[in-house]
C-alpha cells in the first residue's frame, strides 16, 4: 500500500513539488554558503544537500507528532531549546562544508560561524 494514491497525475505533481523545493532551497544554500566563507566538500551536491535537510526536517516533524516529549537539545552558542533536527542538520552540514581554503570544519566552528561577506553590503 502507497502512502500516497497510485496515481499518475498524483506521482506526476509529487516529483514537481520536489523539483521545486529543491530549486527553492538549492538557490538558497548556494547564495548562503559564500555568505558564511565555506563551500561544498568536493562530491557533495546541491541536491543532496536539499534533500538530506528535508529528510531529517520530514521525519522531525513526525516525531513531533508521534512522541510525547519530542527529542529537543540546548543549543550551544546561546543555550536555546532547539528540536533534533537542527542539530542533526548542523552535524550534517560540518561533514558536507568546508572553508573556502579547502579546510575543514568542526562542529563547533560551523556554530561559531558568522556571515564573513554578503554582496553589495560592505565588510567589516
Amino acid at each position: 500500500m502507497s502512502v500516497r494514491p497510485d496515481y499518475p497525475q498524483v506521482k506526476a505533481n509529487h516529483e514537481r513539488a520536489q523539483q521545486l523545493i529543491t530549486q527553492q532551497w538549492g538557490s538558497l544554500y548556494q547564495f548562503a554558503l559564500p555568505i558564511y566563507g565555506v563551500r561544498l566538500r568536493t562530491g557533495v551536491t546541491v541536491d543532496e544537500v536539499v534533500w538530506s535537510i528535508q529528510a531529517l526536517a520530514s521525519w522531525d516533524m513526525r516525531e513531533e507528532h508521534i512522541r510525547l516529549s519530542p527529542p529537543r537539545y540546548a543549543d550551544p552558542i546561546d543555550g536555546a531549546d532547539r528540536p533534533h533536527c537542527s542539530r542533526a542538520s548542523m552535524i550534517y552540514l560540518a561533514g558536507a562544508v568546508e572553508n573556502l581554503d579547502g579546510s575543514l570544519l568542526s562542529l563547533e566552528d560551523l556554530y561559531r560561524r558568522t556571515p564573513v561577506a554578503v554582496p553589495g553590503w560592505p565588510v567589516g
